[in-house]
């Protein structure tokens, strides 16, 4: 398991790993590198290590959910190594949102979003163009805040514009942001969520 966070100050790390007392059959390593104004900070864990835990736990994935669920309360995130693209817009009055994957892109309509969370669920890093959209299905999936990469707030971070959106099919708008994430100066999808303090 790989994980990472972005801190103002590298003597922030010690508090980052106090939760590391309660896990002591883990081995891990930990590094950091510059990043802008921040450091990023990695903690890598053995997946075999956690079949140390099965006495406490049912299963390794069981030990993986609950070592995650702590670590994130600290600040951490895991280091997405795939991801989904998401958008949603009214075509009339009927709202539709549209999911890109390996799989390609699936279609959504108001009573299927619970369905589309599901499948968005199982993705470390959710892809929009902007937070508007992902106000229709925070209801439904609160936990999409902790995965998100906004393309708006890091093109305005780069100071590119924001495209227009309008008159295109949803399907138009998902290979738009996909066209964006390729643009000159965006950083990668496995950039952390949360900025440093």
């Amino acid at each position: 398991m790989k994980l990472q966070i972005l801190l103002k100050d590298s003597s922030q790390i010690d508090e980052k790993l106090t939760f590391l007392k309660d896990w002591q059959e883990l081995s891990y390593k930990i590094n950091s590198q510059p990043y802008g104004d921040c450091y990023l900070w990695f903690l890598e864990v053995p997946d075999e290590d956690f079949d140390r835990t099965l006495g406490i736990f049912q299963s390794r994935e069981e030990a993986q959910g609950a070592f995650l669920s702590v670590a994130m309360e600290k600040g951490w995130e895991e280091i997405p190594n795939s991801y989904a693209i998401y958008h949603a817009q009214f075509e009339g009055d009927k709202l539709i949102a549209a999911v890109k994957t390996e799989e390609g892109i699936s279609k959504y309509e108001q009573t299927t979003l619970e369905e589309m969370a599901k499948k968005l669920a199982k993705y470390p890093r959710i892809v929009a163009l902007s937070y508007d959209v992902v106000t229709y299905i925070k209801d439904i999936y609160p936990d999409i805040d902790f995965k998100l990469y906004l393309v708006s707030k890091e093109l305005s971070k780069i100071g590119k514009p924001f495209p227009d959106t309008q008159g295109r099919t949803i399907e138009e708008n998902i290979n738009l942001i996909e066209n964006l994430l390729r643009e000159e100066g965006m950083p990668p999808i496995s950039k952390p969520v949360e900025d440093c303090e």
